[in-house]
């Protein structure tokens, strides 16, 4: 579930704002002036450590919206900001942009655009999350097909990180980031409802471990503890429970079984 900020002081826009995201894979949460968002108290259950977009007025009342997108640029540089307003003058668009804004809505706009746009940042519709899917699965296929022919090894390493608290979006952006420089070339990296999940070709157990040591440290320099994140493994051939099926080259029946574990672990649902 995505967390996503509306600021305007309008009830009439927050509301429609809400009514359009209604079946999404977000929660809104509001904040009716930009002195709540300054001060992170828009919300008791929720703060701008937790969000993973904001959707931002520029005419606020005393505090603008260009103050609240200067500061969140500072203090949460990897947290997307779309800015929305009637204001169609380029200067102003321009100085958002220059100012960190990701995109720029003008109302009033339709539920489409607006679905469209967050899209590029959260897959909060199942379209989104589908087509994430579908390019896993079709990656997927490949490896096992590649590992069947050259009789070699194959991890799917999954870490089921998407959900925790301790993991602010800042620290998870910069994991994001981090995260490449730690691996091979040809070794997958996907995110499936916020929980990573690792492609390693030509890997067994030994070379997953060293994989492991390396996700470990370098969480650790953001003070989380790996050990205390579940985890599942999947091991190819070690964990093809019908070894003919290897000897036929039916890859699309383990890519099946292999595809369902991951779904299971990651709770992510295919659309039929």
């Amino acid at each position: 579930m995505f967390n996503i900020l509306v600021v305007d002081d309008s009830g009439v826009i927050r509301l429609q704002v809400k009514q359009m995201l209604k079946e999404t894979n977000c929660r809104v949460w509001e904040a009716v002036n930009g002195q709540q968002v300054l001060s992170n108290t828009f919300s008791k259950e929720c703060s701008l450590e937790n969000l993973h977009l904001v959707l931002l007025d520029i005419y606020l009342g005393e505090v603008d919206g260009f103050e609240i997108l200067k500061m969140l640029s500072a203090r949460y540089p990897s947290l997307p900001v779309i800015m929305m307003s009637m204001e169609r003058r380029k200067e102003s668009i321009l100085k958002c942009i220059e100012l960190g804004a990701k995109d720029y809505l003008i109302k009033p706009f339709t539920k489409e655009v607006l679905l469209s746009r967050i899209g590029r940042f959260c897959p909060i519709t199942s379209l989104d999350a589908e087509a994430n899917l579908q390019t896993l699965e079709d990656t997927l296929w490949a490896e096992i097909d590649r590992a069947i022919r050259t009789k070699s090894p194959f991890t799917i390493y999954i870490v089921k990180w998407g959900r925790l608290r301790t993991i602010t979006p800042e620290t998870r952006a910069l994991l994001r980031q981090k995260l490449p420089g730690l691996l091979r070339k040809i070794d997958g990296i996907n995110y499936i409802n916020d929980h990573l999940v690792l492609f390693l070709p030509v890997t067994n157990k030994a070379g997953w471990s060293v994989v492991q040591d390396k996700l470990d440290t370098l969480l650790a320099e953001h003070r989380i503890k790996l050990a205390q994140i579940p985890q599942e493994t999947i091991f190819f051939p070690d964990d093809v429970e019908q070894p003919e099926l290897i000897n036929s080259f039916n890859s699309k029946q383990i890519k099946d079984n292999f595809m369902q574990t991951i779904l299971q672990a990651t709770g992510a649902k295919k659309i039929s």
